[in-house]
């Protein structure tokens, strides 16, 4: 039952991250009716179709992952013209579906974003060159709460070798808050080093 909803639901959320109109289309054949079918086609074992069965839940039409919803039935006469009428509506004729959070792109950062971490990290590197050459080991940064402890030091080359590592890192992973950039990029080189 939960893979059938969840299978539903990632299929309704890439049509409506394509704003693409979709719909569920459920023929309502009872247990018995698909046993005798595969009896004679032999295409399936009799106990995956029973397992199938005890496994499958019904479409819920008030459900929005399964809206809208057609069930067709085998064994009832239906007027197929009505259905295609339905079909072609709801998929053809519809609007593009309202996006919602799963489907919307997060918004962008700040034009000047990288630059940001970029001149903040360099501060970072500074700081520490300028520190370890005056012979302290715990690094302590104008601005930022975290500090770093040195057990050897680490030529400026490497510095800015992290540095671009970190700026690579933030674009798909930016800090919480632009104003901590110093401690992230401290905590990255925290990780990092040691």
């Amino acid at each position: 039952k939960q893979w059938y909803q969840r299978r539903v639901a990632i299929t309704a959320g890439i049509a409506k991250n394509f704003k693409t109109p979709s719909c569920v289309v459920y023929c309502q054949t009872p247990v018995e009716t698909c046993r005798q079918w595969n009896e004679k086609c032999q295409h399936y074992d009799s106990c995956l179709i029973d397992e199938l069965a005890l496994r499958f839940e019904e479409p819920n039409a008030r459900q929005r992952w399964d809206s809208p919803c057609f069930t067709i039935n085998p064994d009832n006469t239906y007027d197929s013209t009505t259905v295609f009428n339905d079909l072609t509506q709801a998929i053809f004729n519809a609007g593009a579906p309202r996006p919602n959070q799963s489907t919307q792109s997060p918004a962008l950062a700040a034009p000047d974003f990288l630059h940001q971490i970029d001149s903040e990290a360099q501060e970072v590197v500074d700081a520490i060159s300028t520190q370890q050459s005056l012979g302290n080991y715990i690094i302590r940064i104008p601005g930022a709460e975290t500090t770093l402890e040195l057990t050897q030091n680490i030529n400026v080359a490497k510095l800015r070798r992290l540095k671009r590592q970190y700026i690579t890192y933030t674009k798909s992973h930016p800090p919480s808050h632009v104003d901590r950039v110093k401690d992230s990029f401290l905590q990255y080189l925290r990780n990092t080093i040691l």
